[in-house]
């Protein structure tokens, strides 16, 4: 829900409060590691939620591993491609998916601003300077990661 509402936020200002997506990271990061912790009591498999297999330990090395690429995006591009706004969105992204959706997840996202972008950039006659409201296409992919894992 808090996601949704970013999103929307997003769309209208293409700029977002960074507190709101830190609490909600840092929420999915304790929730991970509470799920270890009873993952390890409980037995040494992986959980299977509906068919994404649940792994805490992979979901936190993956939320490190896209929040630390993330950050060099933004370190090259001087905060021309992404905020960090859309770093914390990718971290929460990857936490959730784990390692068994991301790269659908991220294909999603990728797929989602490419369009928005080819259409704005069409309406404007120009792609340059092209502003890309990213939290939104993060939260549709993860809400479509999530419908196809239930279709599938």
């Amino acid at each position: 829900v808090l996601l949704l509402t970013l999103s929307l936020r997003d769309l209208k200002s293409f700029e977002i409060s960074s507190k709101p997506l830190w609490i909600m990271t840092f929420n999915i990061i304790i929730i991970n590691l509470v799920c270890y912790y009873i993952y390890t009591i409980i037995s040494n498999t992986t959980w299977m939620s509906l068919n994404i297999t649940f792994d805490p330990v992979r979901n936190l090395l993956f939320a490190l591993l896209f929040g630390g690429v993330s950050t060099a995006i933004v370190f090259v591009s001087r905060e021309k491609a992404l905020g960090f706004g859309d770093i914390l969105a990718f971290m929460s992204m990857s936490a959730l998916l784990g390692s068994s959706y991301i790269i659908l997840g991220l294909n999603l996202t990728v797929i989602g601003g490419l369009i928005f972008a080819l259409i704005v950039g069409y309406k404007k006659k120009s792609l340059k300077g092209t502003k890309i409201p990213l939290i939104f296409f993060i939260s549709l992919s993860i809400i479509l990661t999530f419908i196809v894992d239930i279709i599938i």
